[in-house]
């Protein structure tokens, strides 16, 4: 008897925590726009802050930051177009602003509603992407000879890669908050390789592909999510862990990308399906789940992608609208948040989750071990 009860238990254990994650009580929500037909998040943080870039009325790409149901545009006083990358717990943003004469963009961070320009490596170019929980930044700058260089910005000093670094294009991309940085750099061969920066030291990714492979983020666990190509061309999002590389495989097409991991391994991005469409997916306990089979949209919406996941479980990326838009979406897990969704017909069906995560029971000491940009 006791057995039977230690099985039960075990059982709805593993299913509750399944329930947090594919399969969790979802619902959708259309960011909108800035009065244009098209927006794009690139990132969310754990308090529900989005950020990334919208056309307005009169055409021009401007970033935002959407929290509590509103999207607010976020530009420099002289900047002529805008975007928004990342967004740490503490509300510090980072982005990209164009600036005159034409051609040039200048790096910032957007806090308490002031600006700070991060200025450049010497060229008329710097790419604010990732922001870490110190406020410590990554990204990459044109220098005085017209290079690429991958930075680290702390405290108003910029600290060019260079040391460590002898290519002259490279592109800093995330951050962690232990100062672990992920990109892509081309290596003394000539190819194109990931790489993970700490204290001065690069690390390469081994040859996962024949032909070139990009980190996109990493966690505070050291996993980097990605893709790589080949010599055919196809590509596979990734997972890379102290020297381990593992394929994510896709939704039955040809290709993958990995966009973004959260600390507990999940991994989300887009993929080819079996059909040649492409979908958002989530990927954990080694399998690669497509969102659009795990949430109840409204009629004629379609996932494209995902671009970014929370420590909740909350999903952001670009959406098809039935007018044929690209329009920026949440996905919130009330589950991981303790509260119930909308009974509007857009979150997961209750016996889809017991379902989903019925294999759990025989792999528990995977659970949230990863994935692995």
């Amino acid at each position: 008897m006791k057995r039977q009860i230690m099985g039960i238990a075990l059982f709805l254990f593993i299913t509750g925590v399944a329930g947090q994650s594919i399969g969790a009580n979802y619902s959708f929500t259309s960011l909108g726009s800035l009065g244009g037909n098209q927006s794009s998040p690139f990132d969310i943080n754990n308090t529900g802050q989005i950020v990334g870039s919208s056309y307005d009325s009169s055409n021009g790409e401007y970033g935002f930051i959407y929290q509590n149901g509103t999207m607010s545009k976020i530009i420099p006083t002289d900047g002529i177009w805008s975007n928004l990358s990342s967004i740490n717990d503490s509300g510090e943003a980072v982005g990209t602003s164009g600036i005159l004469p034409a051609g040039n963009a200048h790096g910032f961070v957007y806090s308490g509603a002031t600006f700070t320009d991060l200025g450049s490596l010497g060229g008329d170019r710097t790419y604010a992407r990732g922001i870490n929980s110190s406020g410590k930044i990554a990204g990459y700058s044109y220098n005085s000879s017209n290079n690429v260089r991958g930075y680290i910005y702390d405290n108003g000093t910029m600290t060019d890669l260079e040391d460590i670094m002898s290519s002259n294009r490279t592109y800093a991309f995330s951050i962690n908050d232990s100062d672990m940085i992920t990109g892509y750099t081309r290596v003394p061969e000539g190819t194109i390789s990931a790489f993970v920066y700490q204290n001065g030291t690069m690390t390469y990714f081994d040859a996962f592909t024949e032909r070139s492979t990009t980190g996109v983020k990493i966690n505070n666990a050291g996993q980097v999510v990605g893709y790589g190509y080949d010599l055919s061309n196809n590509v596979h999002a990734f997972i890379y862990l102290d020297g381990v590389i593992t394929d994510l495989g896709t939704l039955g097409g040809r290709y993958s990308y990995g966009y973004d991991i959260n600390d507990r391994g999940q991994a989300v991005g887009m993929s080819q399906t079996s059909s040649e469409q492409t979908h958002a997916f989530i990927y954990e306990d080694d399998t690669m789940f497509d969102l659009n089979d795990l949430v109840t949209l409204p009629s004629g919406w379609i996932l494209k992608d995902a671009m970014g996941i929370n420590e909740y479980g909350d999903i952001i990326g670009n959406a098809i609208s039935p007018e044929g838009n690209n329009i920026a979406y949440l996905l919130y897990n009330h589950e991981a948040h303790g509260d119930n969704p909308p009974d509007n017909g857009s979150s997961v069906p209750e016996p889809l989750t017991v379902l989903l995560f019925l294999p759990a029971v025989y792999s528990l000491r995977n659970r949230f071990m990863g994935y692995r940009k």
